[in-house]
């Protein structure tokens, strides 16, 4: 497959004025080692400095082995910690730099815009409006929690309708929802554990809620889904027993999480066979979490080579996919 274009459909960037709040709010410092440090207290992740300097990153992409084409998109904490006022404009600052960021290099990247969900859901539609229509960003990336609430809330049901006219996914990812406050995340159980619960359960309270009904949104859950593609059977078994879950739902919870899209993060090749059997190669899209320390595109590209998929599958996953649902030509 030598014209193939592998899409990276998660991998972060921290633009410029996004760097400035989260150093500001002492949420990135450099290490000694050279590295830079994310978060606070126990939550915090190693990130490579090509997260904040683009030169070095796309030198870097060259030694990658394989030609590829990154949808760039901020991560945790996002802007949720902010005043109002303040996430407005710094939100509007961090998507207009992402845009740049794109308009320079189009042939390298997409990019996903944030939204000011603290503030309020009136500037969130215009946010994502001007984000699409005047920015022409491929979509949104959603943190798993907003303050104490999550995406599914009432209150952002317009923002929903919104982007679902809009015709652009949602990029759930986690590292927001408040778990380190509940729970000791020593021995790194936070980044290594938690992570892939909040995904879980953020996305299964989009489904039980019934946020998904009478809407064509389409949802990219990071890190393949977290537990909730392994756990399908117990919401399922839910939906038979419970008759509030029946009211709000058409369908069986399974359903609705078959039409969810999903990044290939899971880090073994048993895993990815799972995935690959749940969501069928038309919902599973190439993803690295690039440039955090965790993050191998390189040994990530090698484990899906090696699950036997044909080429027109692993074409789909590697770059059809990501073309149609963001809406990208290459």
């Amino acid at each position: 497959m030598q014209d193939l274009i592998v899409v990276d459909v998660h991998s972060h960037v921290y633009t410029e004025t996004y760097a400035k709040v989260l150093q500001s709010n002492g949420l990135l410092a450099r290490t000694p080692e050279g590295d830079l440090r994310i978060g606070s207290g126990k939550r915090t992740s190693l990130i490579s400095e090509t997260i904040i300097d683009v030169g070095k990153r796309m030198q870097e992409m060259k030694n990658f082995g394989f030609r590829t084409f990154q949808i760039l998109s901020i991560s945790r904490p996002w802007t949720y910690f902010l005043t109002p006022v303040e996430e407005v404009k710094v939100v509007r600052g961090i998507n207009n730099e992402a845009a740049e960021i794109v308009r320079r290099n189009p042939d390298t990247f997409g990019g996903l815009a944030t939204l000011p969900l603290h503030a309020g859901v009136e500037d969130c539609i215009e946010e994502a409006e001007r984000a699409v229509k005047d920015l022409g960003l491929n979509g949104f990336i959603v943190g798993t929690g907003i303050g104490e609430k999550t995406i599914d809330s009432p209150e952002f049901g317009p923002l929903l309708d919104t982007i679902s006219r809009l015709d652009r996914p949602i990029f759930l990812h986690p590292g927001s929802l408040p778990l380190d406050r509940a729970l000791n995340e020593d021995f790194r159980t936070g980044e290594l554990v938690n992570y892939l619960f909040e995904t879980s359960f953020t996305l299964a309270r989009l489904i039980l809620s019934g946020a998904l009904e009478g809407r064509r949104l389409k949802v990219v859950a990071a890190h393949g889904g977290g537990f909730l593609t392994y756990q399908f059977g117990r919401l399922d078994r839910g939906y038979e027993v419970y008759p509030d879950l029946r009211a709000r739902l058409r369908r069986k919870p399974s359903e609705y999480l078959k039409e969810v899209y999903f990044d290939s993060i899971v880090f073994s090749r048993e895993a990815l066979f799972h995935l690959l059997k749940f969501a069928g190669t038309d919902h599973v899209m190439f993803g690295t979490d690039y440039p955090f320390r965790i993050s191998d595109p390189p040994g990530m590209k090698s484990t899906l080579d090696s699950t036997g998929l044909g080429e027109e599958e692993l074409r789909k996953v590697y770059q059809e996919n990501a073309e149609r649902l963001y809406k990208i030509r290459l």
